[in-house]
């Protein structure tokens, strides 16, 4: 009787880690305390109705409030997601005369724009929601130049929405959708690596937050734990960008340091102005054979 309880027991903990995961990901900038009490109780809202919600039976919710870059990008590549909710501010790109535009952005919690982390999601991710305001023609130019997943569903907002209500409204819709999910299959892709760029000299910003581009592909956003860092270069990100520049951006305003990379098949230096860097808490390196 024993054994049959024991085997029991490490059969319902295996069912229980694969269950799929949903992330709830908020980044909310709160400027003080006003706003701070206030999204305390919208926080305790969508806690409650999340718990009380019948997926929690086959689903594994991840809340996570003040959500990094970097977390946000770990959530967006995890193949055991599939759905990913995000709830922050954002503001559409606004045209002024002569061509001159302010970017859109959509605001992590410290005031960053991690619009473009959303370039790449999971093959796996079927339901992508994105609260906030007036953020819907962001995803429609992502949608040009990103190769997301034919049966992703991306919800998102036209105009401006309080933060509960479009919550709630997303949330009902994520329901909906997942009430007769049958999980399929994970994909695999075709993908194999063809380079490996080695970043050396970041000791100076060991806990803070890193995003690099390779051209105007996000390679990702990253923790610095050690004095060096490694991406892998995967075919799709080369077929996708045929320029080689890296651009990188320190999440913290603090001065960048000149760093050293290089790969199997190049090497790139820092662009420079007089000897001196260019850019505060940003750089551009460019390739040299």
């Amino acid at each position: 009787m024993k054994t049959a309880i024991i085997l029991f027991l490490i059969y319902t903990s295996a069912f229980a880690q694969t269950k799929p995961i949903i992330y709830v990901l908020s980044s909310l900038n709160i400027k003080n305390a006003r706003e701070m009490r206030s999204f305390n109780y919208v926080k305790d809202k969508i806690e409650h109705k999340i718990t009380n919600s019948s997926l929690n039976r086959n689903f594994d919710f991840k809340i996570v409030h003040e959500t990094t870059p970097a977390m946000l990008w770990n959530s967006l590549q995890d193949s055991n997601a599939v759905a990913i909710m995000w709830i922050s501010h954002s503001k559409p790109q606004e045209k002024f005369g002569n061509n001159v535009t302010n970017p859109s952005y959509i605001q992590n919690f410290t005031g960053y724009n991690v619009a473009d982390l959303f370039q790449k999601v999971s093959p796996n991710l079927k339901f992508l929601s994105v609260v906030g305001c007036k953020n819907r023609n962001i995803f429609e130019d992502l949608k040009k130049t990103s190769n997301y997943p034919k049966d992703l569903i991306i919800d998102t907002f036209e105009s401006k929405t309080d933060i509960y209500a479009g919550f709630a409204k997303s949330f009902s819709k994520l329901e909906w959708y997942f009430r007769n999910y049958q999980e399929a299959p994970m994909p695999i892709p075709n993908l194999s690596v063809i380079d490996t760029i080695r970043i050396h000299g970041l000791s100076k910003i060991k806990g803070n937050e890193l995003k690099i581009k390779l051209g105007s592909i996000v390679l990702g956003a990253f923790v610095i734990n050690e004095d060096y860092l490694e991406i892998q270069i995967t075919n799709d990100i080369l077929n996708n960008s045929q320029n080689r520049n890296l651009n990188i951006e320190l999440y913290k305003e603090d001065q960048l340091p000149e760093l050293e990379i290089f790969s199997e098949n190049f090497r790139w230096s820092a662009l420079k102005i007089n000897n001196k860097l260019v850019g505060f808490n940003r750089g551009l390196y460019l390739p040299t054979l």
